[in-house]
């Protein structure tokens, strides 16, 4: 008799690429084999993931059809099998899957990208955000060690093409609006804020700035780095009101260093 464990292995391998070995310890019924009952199982549980996927890429499936849709899904749940315990993480790999197809235009990864990284963020743990009250005991030299931690749900996203306009227009129920490629590549910052999911389209400098406190410059390499953009006398008062608004949307964690 095959252990509990064994039995569990077993009706994985078959929900995930149908090998027979479980039938051998499953009983037929009377009005169904093995096989067929499994079979039942297997289609039950393919289709719960399409209805995840269908949730996580609402926007994507809209854009490219139904048909075009459910193909895609077939395919990409195919090539990567789930392997984990929890069906949250199964649509990490779609974009990167979506970028390798010839049949999709330009600009339609991205857009799952975009998408992705609004339902992904919805999943992470909520952490203590950080204050300027936290922040208001700090001497200068503290201030000049100052390094700041982003919480786990901000992502600084790069566009090549015209997602965040065909992402709105589709969220918004407008009409149609074909992707493009950009002159310029812009960047928006997404975070989550409650049980919101929140984007707005960044500056060049804000991007830079963000990108530098992902990397974990303390305040003075930040203020070194921003001298691009702005001079000595604007730099530093920039660089306070901008991190002052970003902590007001709880960018921040607490536990920070200086």
């Amino acid at each position: 008799m095959s252990s509990l464990r064994q039995l569990q292995q077993d009706l994985q391998a078959f929900l995930l690429n149908q090998d027979p070995a479980i039938c051998d310890s499953i009983a037929d019924s009377q009005s169904l084999a093995a096989r067929e009952s499994l079979n039942i199982y297997r289609n039950g549980y393919y289709l719960r993931l399409v209805g995840i996927l269908a949730n996580d890429y609402n926007i994507l499936a809209e854009l490219i059809g139904k048909k075009r849709f459910e193909t895609l899904l077939h395919d990409y749940l195919n090539a990567h099998p789930s392997h984990s315990f929890t069906v949250r993480t199964i649509g990490k790999y779609l974009p990167e899957f979506i970028d390798k197809r010839d049949e999709f235009e330009p600009g339609i990864s991205e857009l799952a990208g975009f998408e992705w990284s609004l339902n992904e963020i919805l999943c992470l743990p909520d952490v203590p955000v950080l204050t300027m009250d936290d922040l208001a005991q700090l001497s200068e030299d503290q201030w000049l060690k100052l390094v700041l931690k982003c919480q786990p749900s901000l992502r600084l996203f790069k566009c090549e093409y015209n997602t965040l306009e065909v992402w709105k227009n589709s969220n918004e129920h407008q009409a149609k609006v074909a992707s493009a490629m950009l002159a310029e590549t812009m960047f928006c910052i997404i975070w989550r804020k409650e049980r919101e999911a929140y984007f707005y389209e960044t500056s060049k400098e804000e991007a830079a700035l963000i990108q530098a406190i992902i990397e974990g410059d303390d305040f003075e390499t930040l203020c070194q780095k921003m001298l691009t953009y702005y001079d000595e006398d604007a730099v530093v008062s920039w660089i306070a009101d901008t991190l002052k608004c970003w902590m007001g949307h709880g960018f921040f964690v607490k536990d920070f260093s200086a």
